[in-house]
Parts: C-alpha cells; structure tokens; sequence
C-alpha cells in the first residue's frame, strides 16, 4: 500500500474514532446528570403521596400503617423510612447513614415529611433517593462498546480507504508503462463498473492513452508517407537534370520538367506544413465575424472554372445573411478543398451541389456525383496521404492533404466533418458549425 492509502485510511479512522469518543463520553456525561435527577423526582413525588396515605393509616392504628410500610418495601427498590420519636425505623430496620444525618440536624429537607398520630407523636418519613453505584453508573459500551466501535470504524475506514486508493495505484502504473512507450495500456479493465469521479478519470486516461496511440501511429505512417511522397518528385528531378546535362543544348523540355516538379514539392510541403501546424495548434487562428454566405459565394465562384475543364456543372442553394466566429482564411480553405475533391471525383457532366442552412448549427453540404467511398474507408477519408481504393483512385493530382488540412481546419472552429455515400449515389460531405448567439 503507497502513502496514499494510509494516509487516507488513517485520517479516516482517526476522524471516526475521535467522533466515537466524544459522542459517548458526552452521552454518558448528559446520562449521568438526568438520571440522578429524575429519580430525585419521582423520589419527591413518592414521599408527598406516601406521607398522606401514612398520615390517614395514622388514624386508624400503627398496626395498619406497619402493614403498609413492609408492603411498600417490598414492592419498590427505593425503600421508606419511618422513624419514631426515638430515632428507631417502626420496622425494626437499620437506619442507613443519609437518615441518621438528617435526623441528626433535625431539619426536614425534600426527601422527608413529618406524620403526626392522633395522640401527637411525630413521625419522620423518609424516602431518600438510591446511592448511586459507580460500577452501575458506568456504560457498558465505555467498557465494550467503545472499543468495538472503534475497531469496526477501523475496518470500515481500511475498506473505504483501499476502495479509494487501489484506481490511483493503477493509474500511477499504467502512466509509467505508458511513458515507458506501452502506447496500449488501458486502466477501464482494472478500475471495473466504478461510476464515480476516480471511474471518469480512468475513463479520461483510456481516452488520452487512445489519442496518444493514435497520434504517434499517425505521425509514424506521415513520416513514411512523407518519405514517399518526396522521393519520388526528387527522383524524376535528378533524371531530369542528368538529362539535361548530357544534352547540353534544348533542354527546355527538362527544364520545364524540373520546374513542374520543384513546383509540385513545393505545393506538397506546403499543405504539409499546414496539416502538422493545425494538428500540433501552434498556429493562433484570427477569429473574427465571418459572412459564411459570402465566403461559400466567393469559392464556388472561383471553382467554376475548374469545374468548367471537367466539365461539370456547381448548383448553389445558400441561405442568406449566414454568419459565424472563425479565421475566414482557414474556413475559405477548408471549403476550397472539400469542393475541389467533389469537383475532380464527380462524374463528367452532372452536378456538384453546395448547400448553406442555419439552425441549431451552421451547416454546409457538398454532394459530388461520383462513384463514392468504400463503406470501410470512409473513416480514414480525412487522414493525410489516404489513398481510397476503387473508383476514386483512378484521381489525378493531388497528394491526399486537402481532406486532412479541412478537417484540421474545421476542428479549431469547434466544428465537425463527416462523409458518408448518399442514398442516391456519390459522397456528401457536411461541415457543421457552432452558430453565432
């Protein structure tokens, strides 16, 4: 067990005990002071009722009152005392000490009464309340019961304490087997059907440990990708300058060559540098009031001509007055590629349609007429360099950046982007945004 759970277990008991403790001691602190009052009490109203019955039986002889006397005696635990002129009990009884003193002071206080005979002798009742016995007195639970409490609190305390303490001692394990490079070290399994804070944040490690693998594995696939997809404009560069050099002279072809594909590098490192700024958030986005209905205007207006060389026709349904927060540059980029992407996969001579609707949310859709996406790969469309298999393959230009900058893009607005097949052939791609208050 670490520190922590004794830690716990210890402030727990300690806190538990001392509750205990002081509960009963005040307990039998309060006990000790109302009970000697309460029979006090009733020893006064016993004397008050007793001396008139005894001073009636007075009446009749001492032989009833005698009789009445031993009765009382052996009914009750607190016994009467009744005392003659000469100082004896008129049972024949031992005087206890607390009916000596005060016949000896020879004042009546409020646990005796004087009875008069008819023939005027004065009798001294007495109904003095019971000494108190300290072993008694005492609780059972002072000498068992607290003890017991205490050591029950202890067990409980132990139990609570391991109960909170055991996640965290698998998550402190499972973080240092996942800075040791264990990417797939999950705590769910181990923490079990808890559903309290200590579960939730089990449940927020298997969340980031998942991200984590995620990122790591993307980042590996990107530099092998990234490898890929730079050799081989850097191989056609060299052959194009060894050409070049054996000719000697018209080497424009080359040329132009060389400049086609430093051009393309340079477009590849580009979209590059932008995906990893936007997955890594170094970049700041310049959010301001964008006017999404003019944004969407201005991209499909500058797409007609690409579209123009498909050819295919852009069909625009935009609600007017649309507004949203964001950086206007990355939004405007984001759009561009996703249309770009429809218009180069949409079959020729049919219809790219680009729909702007707010409600709950600001949502823009981009339905292509292509062959769409493999149900299976549709989850990896948005990952950089993913070439689908199929129909869509058979693109030309490009390197598979686009989809990944504007999902990047649309995730630093707080927004989402989903594809899916549509019902009626081809892939819809929606954009949704937060609405501006």
């Amino acid at each position: 067990m670490g520190r922590l759970f004794w830690k716990v277990f210890l402030g727990f008991w300690l806190t538990t005990a001392i509750v205990i403790v002081a509960t009963v001691v005040v307990l039998s602190l309060l006990v000790e002071r109302a009970d000697p009052e309460r029979q006090r009490a009733r020893q006064e109203a016993r004397l008050e009722t007793s001396a008139v019955t005894a001073q009636l039986l007075l009446q009749r002889g001492r032989e009833e009152l005698t009789e009445w006397l031993a009765e009382q005696n052996e009914r009750g635990r607190n016994p009467l005392w009744l005392v003659g002129p000469d100082n004896r009990d008129v049972l024949g009884r031992p005087i206890p000490q607390p009916v000596r003193r005060a016949l000896r002071s020879g004042r009546l206080d409020r646990f005796s009464a004087t009875v008069t005979a008819p023939d005027g002798t004065a009798y001294r009742l007495f109904a003095p309340p019971p000494q108190r016995d300290k072993r008694r007195d005492r609780p059972g639970i002072l000498a068992i019961g607290l003890p017991l409490a205490v050591l029950i609190s202890g067990l409980v305390c132990w139990l609570l304490a391991r109960h909170l303490a055991r996640p965290v001692h698998h998550l402190q394990s499972a973080t240092r087997r996942l800075a040791d490079g264990e990417l797939d070290v999950r705590v769910g399994p181990a923490i079990g059907r808890r559903r309290d804070e200590i579960a939730a944040l089990g449940t927020d490690f298997d969340r980031m440990a998942e991200r984590l693998q995620e990122l790591l594995n993307a980042q590996r696939r990107l530099l092998r990708d990234v490898s890929h997809e730079l050799r081989t404009p850097l191989a056609r560069l060299h052959v194009a300058l060894g050409l070049a050099r054996q000719r000697g002279q018209g080497v424009d072809a080359e040329l132009d060559r060389i400049e086609l594909e430093a051009s393309r590098l340079g477009e590849l490192i580009d979209e590059l540098l932008t995906v990893m700024r936007l997955q890594s958030g170094t970049d700041t986005p310049n959010f301001t009031t964008v006017d999404i209905s003019g944004l969407l205007a201005e991209v499909v207006d500058d797409a007609q001509l690409e579209a123009a060389g498909k050819p295919c026709r852009l069909e625009t349904d935009l609600a007017a007055g649309v507004q949203g927060r964001g950086d206007r540059e990355l939004l405007r980029r984001a759009v561009e590629n996703i249309l770009r992407n429809a218009i180069r996969h949409t079959a020729p001579d049919t219809v790219v349609a680009i729909t702007l609707q707010q409600q709950d949310t600001i949502s823009i859709t981009i339905h292509d007429q292509g062959p769409g996406v493999p149900e299976a790969e549709l989850s990896r469309l948005f990952e950089p360099f993913v070439r689908v298999e199929g129909a869509r393959e058979r693109q030309t230009g490009g390197y598979g950046l686009g989809l990944a900058i504007a999902q990047q893009a649309i995730r630093v607005h707080n927004g989402t982007l989903t594809a899916s097949n549509a019902a009626g052939g081809g892939l819809e791609v929606v954009i949704e945004l937060p609405a501006t208050d």
